[in-house]
């Protein structure tokens, strides 16, 4: 257990859609989540607890230890430009992610009633 994505989404009225995916890193089985309307730290905390009791604590909880705000920014500023630029994904057929946007054949066409994917 140790990756956790945040993604946020609206329904068909606007209203806020929250996500928590809680994945292994190890095995890569998204093993716990919550979708939500809100995610507060005090419910990602049980929930996390919850998974501990029932999957067991990870064997390393932080890869990264960050002595500062700007070390962190660093730090993750670095992986980005790394995952978007170095690192080949199998999804995209072995592309960086970078690569496969510049590539990608799916604009965006905006009218005035509504976004499509062509």
């Amino acid at each position: 257990m140790g990756l956790s994505h945040f993604q946020f989404d609206v329904d068909e009225r606007g209203r806020a859609i929250k996500i928590a995916s809680i994945v292994d890193e190890h095995t890569r089985e998204c093993i716990g989540g919550l979708v939500e309307r809100s995610i507060t730290a005090d419910r990602l905390t049980n929930h996390l607890d919850d998974l501990v009791a029932i999957h067991g604590a990870p064997a390393v909880l932080n890869i990264n230890s960050f002595y500062s705000l700007l070390h962190a920014q660093v730090v993750i500023s670095d992986w980005k430009i790394e995952y978007n630029t170095v690192r080949r994904h199998s999804a995209l057929g072995y592309l960086t992610p970078a690569d496969y946007a510049r590539h990608c054949t799916h604009k965006m066409e905006t009218d005035d009633s509504h976004n499509d994917r062509t």
